[in-house]
């Protein structure tokens, strides 16, 4: 009898600040494999060109995109360097004003974009990384509670493999829970929804 497969859930939480990710090989402590903060490479603009040039790059919204678009290079370079045979991505509920969301730097739509493009991204480049690619809403994974009781029960589970001083938003802990909430349940109802 051959033995069982282990697989390789990479789980990510974007936002317009930075991407919480999670590399799971099993629901064990021992089987976070790696886990962390994607922070974007963005730099102001500087002052020495025509005044409607800075004005525009320097305006908020398209802040937020030019560090989204910073972000899917990072992205596609950790799935490069992973290699997962599936990708979990947390995307909006399609509600304005969630709990999670509500009082967030970003708009919705701006945090929707964010979540599209890298959603948009790893759909596109399936066939070339391998990797199956599923979205999942913060209604469908996270029960109750927030930020701070994610990252209380990471340092509980995980011990010194999490960090939650480092982690301000508890981008890494959504992305470490997602993974686990996929290994152990995600998946059959994925699998249950495409056989009906």
């Amino acid at each position: 009898m051959a033995g069982k497969v282990k697989r390789r859930v990479l789980a990510l939480d974007p936002s317009t600040t930075c991407i919480g990710y999670a590399l799971l090989a099993g629901e064990a402590p021992s089987g976070l494999l790696d886990a962390g903060l994607l922070k974007p490479t963005e730099r102001r603009p500087e002052r020495n060109m025509p005044d409607m040039v800075w004005w525009v790059l320097c305006d908020r919204q398209l802040r937020a995109y030019r560090r989204i678009y910073s972000l899917l290079a990072d992205v596609r370079a950790l799935v490069n360097d992973t290699k997962p045979g599936e990708i979990v991505v947390e995307v909006p509920s399609g509600k304005a004003g969630t709990a999670s969301k509500r009082g967030a730097r970003a708009s919705l739509t701006t945090y929707a974009a964010a979540a599209g493009a890298v959603l948009g991204m790893l759909r596109a480049l399936e066939p070339l990384h391998g990797a199956i690619v599923f979205p999942v809403t913060e209604r469908q994974w996270a029960f109750g509670g927030g930020k701070d009781k994610r990252k209380t029960r990471c340092r509980v589970l995980y011990g010194k493999r999490y960090n939650p001083e480092q982690d301000k938003g508890a981008d890494c802990a959504d992305a470490i829970l997602l993974g686990r909430w996929w290994l152990g349940y995600g998946a059959t109802v994925e699998r249950l929804l495409a056989e009906q």
